[in-house]
């Protein structure tokens, strides 16, 4: 009908993408507090504050939300009852960033995801530790990654805001193209 079902005031409001599953939707907000909300009527089950705003969707996989915070902290909650199981804070090494917005990527018991200092990280799903990491677009005053990793066969394709789109091999971070 196009009527309002239900309305959430979010503090300075909203631009990440949402994940709906189970009758739950998940979605990080710009007053840094990622939220997890009925999908029939509205109501707050949980929330999980950070430091930064969240602008890219989370991923779902293994009974955790994953998302990235504008600060280069990728973030694992349990979906169940928004607790932390781990993160994993990425050191600023660059002074200019376009705003972090990529979307985790979940293959295999790994989390694959772009940072706003140009790297793609493979994270073990079940610690957050690092596996590998591959620096794209070096020498560049953007070199943002912002985009989802997708999957195409043991690759990932990943575009940065160098202006390139990348072949990464997933079991080693190797640039293949």
């Amino acid at each position: 009908s196009g009527h309002e079902v239900w309305h959430n005031e979010i503090p300075f409001g909203v631009e990440s993408g949402a994940v709906v599953s189970d009758g739950r939707l998940y979605f990080g907000g710009n007053d840094a507090n990622f939220y997890c909300v009925d999908l029939d009527d509205g109501h707050l089950i949980w929330k999980f504050p950070v430091r930064a705003q969240i602008l890219g969707a989370p991923a779902l996989s293994d009974g955790l939300a994953i998302f990235l915070s504008g600060d280069n902290t990728v973030y694992a909650v349990q979906i169940s009852n928004g607790q932390q199981k781990w993160i994993y804070k990425r050191q600023e090494t660059s002074v200019l960033s376009i705003r972090g917005a990529s979307q985790p990527t979940v293959i295999d018991k790994h989390v694959y995801v772009g940072l706003s200092d140009g790297a793609l990280v493979s994270l073990n799903i079940g610690d957050g530790s690092l596996a590998w990491e591959r620096a794209l677009g070096e020498g560049r005053r953007f070199s943002d990654v912002d985009t989802e990793p997708k999957n195409v066969g043991m690759s990932l394709i990943v575009g940065s805001y160098d202006g390139s789109i990348y072949s990464i091999s997933r079991r080693d971070g190797q640039i293949e193209w």
